[in-house]
């Protein structure tokens, strides 16, 4: 891989990236091993909703003593001493209450980094590929699925676009706009903790391949029922956990049941899963035109 080349002070470097939502779910990390999942997950990219950043390349230290979770990645990604990146970011979507703002955030983060030190133009397509999965996982795993647009696969510390003729439209029904009251880290660390935890892990490596398979083969009956068997036995993990996390609310469980009484009662078909959050998500299948994208890291888009 090049050197990379250090940049004048006051470089600049913006990119917005997308959320995803996860049909097979990321939810527990590999003891001894930084951001590596205890199971492969796949997404679908919402590049609707997105985080826009801009970071600026400074000298001196890094002001303050308490860096958040986005100042101390900056700090590992500055390979120059007596230098450091600040950052500015806004999210089109409530932050933080189970719609991966963090994958977008960090996603946008890594991408604007990538803007300001102009790897694309130093870097083969291949090397850029792997330092920005690098780093995106680094910072929060999800974020590596932001970097493709349509079905992305994660598995270990690789993610790949997922072949698909399967057309989905994206809803989230906002039931709770607030931070969770227990982060998204705490909960993957606690995982292990679940009696069930180690049974999901074996369940979602059959659960991935056939979602796959159904994504491939326009398999819309059991894409929805492995997708919504798939985020239930993730919630029973975390409600199993020790101590116990209780993200879906008397109000979102509410809604799943409604949402399936309904699309039911009319031979829809629709599906609904819910992440890490109190807010579910609902992909009625449509048949919009399905966005191919060409270039290697299409959702960096600059603004």
């Amino acid at each position: 891989m090049n050197e990379m080349q250090q940049p004048a002070v006051g470089t600049v470097g913006h990119a917005s990236a997308p959320s995803n939502i996860a049909l097979v779910k990321y939810w527990g990390k590999e003891p001894g091993a930084r951001q590596m999942p205890t199971n492969s997950s796949l997404s679908m990219t919402l590049s609707d909703l997105r985080t826009y950043t801009r970071v600026e390349f400074c000298r001196g230290p890094r002001p303050g003593d308490a860096p958040d979770r986005a100042e101390r990645l900056l700090d590992e990604m500055c390979p120059w001493q007596g230098y450091h990146f600040t950052y500015t970011t806004q999210n089109q979507f409530p932050t933080a209450c189970g719609i991966a703002s963090s994958a977008s955030g960090f996603c946008a983060l890594v991408g604007a980094v990538s803007d300001c030190l102009s790897l694309n133009e130093s870097m083969s397509v291949e090397e850029h590929a792997e330092w920005c999965q690098h780093w995106c996982r680094l910072g929060s795993g999800s974020s590596i699925r932001s970097l493709y647009g349509g079905f992305v696969a994660w598995e270990a510390a690789v993610a790949r676009r997922v072949e698909s003729v399967v057309n989905l439209m994206h809803m989230v029904v906002v039931l709770d706009p607030f931070p969770k009251t227990v982060g998204s880290n705490a909960g993957h660390e606690g995982a292990r903790t679940s009696p069930l935890h180690r049974i999901r892990q074996v369940d979602s490596q059959d659960t991935f391949a056939r979602v796959e398979g159904a994504l491939a083969s326009n398999d819309l009956k059991t894409l929805t029922k492995l997708t919504e068997h798939e985020y239930l036995i993730m919630h029973a993990v975390m409600m199993t956990s020790k101590p116990p996390i209780d993200y879906m609310n008397s109000d979102c469980l509410r809604f799943c049941s409604e949402f399936a009484k309904w699309r039911d009662a009319r031979s829809l078909s629709a599906m609904v899963t819910v992440d890490a959050g109190s807010n579910p998500c609902s992909s009625p299948n449509t048949k919009r035109r399905f966005v191919r994208f060409a270039s290697v890291f299409p959702t960096f888009n600059s603004f």
